[in-house]
């Protein structure tokens, strides 16, 4: 049996204030991993986490209690197979995932996603070179969206052609969020169900998967009372009354996808994309998605300290995203993401990247720190920021939501 976990203590600055939504504040997570042998066949694993968040706007995030992953594992000769509340990842790529199908998150900081584990069975068949999975939800857990008092809920503009009728809704200075209970349609949280195939040759690998299940953000229908009506950027704009009810629907998709990654010398060169399908008939819900992601990963210096990443997304759809987090979606229709991590020392690293949308204009800047102080503690130092064209594009105002973040992290 093996026992081991981390104490995080962090502090996130924001460089705009924004009056009666979350402030700078300090935050605490305490997170444990548990996993040993039942016997010679028999695996187990359990990981708990506690959060605090006790300066927060938002209720549910003051306390939070959560398990990452908690299952029992069979493993014998080419097969193995897990049971329990699990997590499961089939990406390659940094930005945009066409992969991320198979959970839902919690998306209280869209561009921090927690996965969220749910009842699952995994069963692999394994060969030297090649594997088989099926993955078996059969209770999804429900995507945790931005709670009322958040950040990350739209302050300004809502620009969606479904909302109504290609029009711009107009929020009031101060709006009053609050959330309906979720709702579904066919029954799209019960038994979501995928496949894989991954085959590796030498320096290539190649994979192609199938998922029915869950969309990983829900739809969601924004309940309108207009209180006047005029013109913004020649389209009629409808100005809202201050109380905002937002209902959450869960619907079907069937994803097929796949990635291919070559090694080639200092580079590795990847390829993802996916083409979804909508179940059931709603004219708010896109009947279809394509999406592709071309990545290059290059190590100029022999020694491998310097990686350079070079990431392309394409994202084409029929109608728009129809979602309070669909703006963080959308910057990934035609963008394109640079990144540098550099090895400062053995113990300092540093990470840059730049996300630029072609599409809307709007951009995306991280600078991060790490460092080890002791085998046991690291320090990391994090700054966002955050520019947008005009407020009525993908990002919707978050510009104040510009950051730093100073993170310590304790292990034992």
């Amino acid at each position: 049996m093996e026992t081991y976990g981390s104490l995080d203590i962090s502090y996130q600055y924001f460089f705009k204030e924004i009056e009666g939504r979350d402030p700078s504040r300090p935050m605490l997570t305490l997170s444990v991993k548990n996993s040993g042998e039942l016997n010679k066949y028999w695996n187990y694993k359990l990981s708990p986490y506690f959060s605090y968040d006790g300066l927060s706007e938002v209720e549910e995030q003051e306390t939070l209690f959560d398990v990452e992953e908690a299952y029992i594992e069979f493993e014998k000769n080419i097969f193995s197979f897990k049971l329990g509340w699990l997590q499961q990842n089939w990406g390659v790529t940094e930005g945009f995932d066409p992969a991320a199908v198979l959970q839902s998150y919690r998306l209280w900081n869209p561009l921090d996603m927690q996965a969220l584990a749910s009842p699952s069975l995994q069963a692999t068949w394994s060969w030297s070179s090649s594997l088989f999975e099926v993955f078996m939800v059969s209770q999804r857990r429900k995507t945790e969206l931005p709670q009322p008092k958040s950040r990350w809920l739209p302050e300004e503009y809502i620009d969606s052609e479904l909302v109504v009728d290609d029009n711009i809704i107009v929020l009031p200075s101060d709006p009053q969020y609050s959330y309906a209970s979720y709702e579904q349609m066919n029954k799209a949280r019960e038994w979501n169900l995928g496949v894989r195939y991954f085959q590796t040759i030498d320096s290539f690998d190649f994979s192609l998967f199938f998922f029915e299940g869950a969309s990983p953000v829900p739809l969601t229908q924004i309940g309108l009372t207009v209180d006047s009506v005029g013109v913004i950027d020649g389209k009629d704009a409808f100005f809202l009354g201050q109380d905002i009810q937002l209902t959450p629907i869960d619907y079907r998709l069937r994803t097929l996808g796949g990635s291919t990654v070559l090694s080639i010398g200092r580079s590795i060169l990847r390829h993802a994309w996916h083409y979804q399908d909508a179940v059931g008939d709603n004219a708010a819900v896109p009947d279809w998605q394509r999406a592709n992601v071309l990545a290059w990963e290059f190590s100029p210096l022999a020694s491998g300290k310097l990686i350079s990443l070079f990431e392309y997304s394409n994202v084409e759809r029929a109608g728009e995203l129809n979602s309070t987090v669909s703006s963080i979606g959308r910057i990934f229709d035609e963008a394109y993401l640079l990144g540098l991590r550099y090895e400062l020392s053995e113990k300092w690293s540093l990470y840059g990247s730049y996300l630029y949308d072609s599409v809307y204009g709007d951009q995306v800047h991280n600078i991060t720190v790490t460092g080890r102080i002791r085998d046991s503690l690291t320090l990391k130092l994090l700054w966002i920021n955050i520019e947008e064209k005009d407020k009525s594009t993908a990002l919707a105002g978050y510009t104040k939501n510009d950051q730093t973040v100073i993170n310590l992290e304790y292990f034992f």
